[in-house]
């Protein structure tokens, strides 16, 4: 492998860039060459030649390239080598090959070694501007695209350490204000215990809002793993609507679970758990009366279970059921005024979901409710899904 100050250049480049592109020709007639540079400088481009392989690949190097112009054929060796070592170099350079003696077989060979593309000689120079300038916009794009990725990975990395430092202060004061709340440092006056326990509610939120985000960026990066074991299906959804029961209570709704005995799963049983605590938590949510149920049943094909949500809600729009599922998109902003939530819970629904192999999808009206769908393999596949 060649190693080149080409692969480690990090700045992206753009059309809004003030600097030319820089265009490297390696041919051997002199001709050819001049009449590259002299086409190309007045184009505004940065102009190098090159005769041969070995002056063609130390230019590479010490120049840096955008795009380069290749003959095929070169005395000291073929232009098809050039291209696998500038390739080597630099992945994203574009490479435009150049022959006098075109054969669909060399064409076909050179675009496998990730040619740009390949001109036949006499050409338009014309032609090969055009080329070249499409070449150049998409190495543009490339590094552009490369960068992004490098920012969000970044991004991704920040909020993961943020989260976790953030976590520990706040459990702490958690654990502390629980123990005060149990007498543990002599007794509570009433105004302080209903200050403590407002000060405990919004702390949990901010814990769960947190750990929303953790797992978010940990799904993103590949980073979650899956823990399966065998359970029933029935007792998770009872105990997930028990856990429920503070806020049923406090709406006076009905909360329905009617899942049959019998169905096992070999899965991960707490991100399951998490995806309907989501499910059914956003259900309560957005249910002002009427009832919330939790049902399931195996598919025909005998390998899934098909798991559904059930509300009488406020229903969501159909032109917003596309954003649902997206990190903090909250697509309608009275509702978020009104019940609040920051677009984390449905998103990593639909993430936990692919990382067990199933899939969501909703179905609903306003004013009229909202069904979702979860369905998921019975086993959970050996990779832990498409994460």
């Amino acid at each position: 492998m060649v190693t080149d100050a080409l692969a480690h250049e990090n700045i992206p480049r753009d059309k809004s860039d003030t600097t030319p592109a820089r265009l490297l020709v390696v041919d051997d007639e002199p001709g050819i060459r001049s009449l590259f540079d002299y086409e190309f400088t007045s184009r505004g481009w940065s102009v190098f030649v090159a005769a041969d392989v070995r002056e063609g690949l130390e230019m590479a190097r010490v120049r840096r390239p955008d795009v380069v112009v290749c003959d095929l054929t070169l005395p000291d060796g073929d232009g098809a080598q050039v291209l696998e070592t500038l390739k080597e170099m630099d992945p994203k350079i574009e490479v435009i090959m150049v022959t006098g003696h075109a054969t669909l077989e060399s064409a076909l060979a050179c675009l496998r070694r990730g040619a740009y593309d390949y001109v036949v000689k006499p050409f338009q120079m014309e032609e090969v501007a055009r080329l070249a300038d499409r070449a150049f916009d998409r190495r543009c794009l490339n590094q552009q695209l490369i960068h992004l990725k490098e920012l969000n990975r970044l991004k991704t990395d920040f909020i993961a350490g943020m989260s976790h430092e953030l976590r520990t202060p706040l459990n702490a004061v958690i654990g502390f204000v629980s123990l005060i709340l149990d007498g543990a440092y002599g007794d509570v006056a009433d105004r302080q215990r209903q200050a403590l326990r407002r000060v405990d509610v919004n702390s949990r939120g901010l814990l769960q809002l947190i750990n929303n985000i953790l797992d978010v960026s940990k799904v993103g990066t590949g980073h979650m793993e899956v823990y399966a074991e065998v359970f029933a299906l029935d007792e998770l959804a009872r105990e997930v609507a028990e856990g429920m029961d503070s806020i049923v209570r406090g709406k006076s709704l009905d909360l329905k679970v009617s899942v049959p005995e019998g169905i096992h799963l070999y899965t991960d049983r707490m991100k399951l758990k998490q995806i309907l605590v989501n499910l059914v938590g956003n259900a309560l949510k957005f249910t002002r009366e009427g009832k919330v149920s939790v049902s399931a049943e195996k598919a025909q094909d005998g390998t899934h279970v098909r798991l559904q949500v059930r509300d009488t809600g406020v229903g969501i729009r159909a032109e917003d059921i596309p954003f649902l599922f997206q990190e903090f998109k909250q697509p309608d902003p009275s509702t978020v005024r009104e019940f609040g939530g920051t677009g984390l819970g449905l998103a990593i629904v639909r993430k936990l979901s692919t990382l067990l192999g199933g899939s969501v999808a909703v179905e609903s009206e306003p004013g009229k409710g909202s069904t979702f769908t979860l369905t998921l393999p019975l086993q959970a596949p050996p990779t832990g899904g498409n994460s």
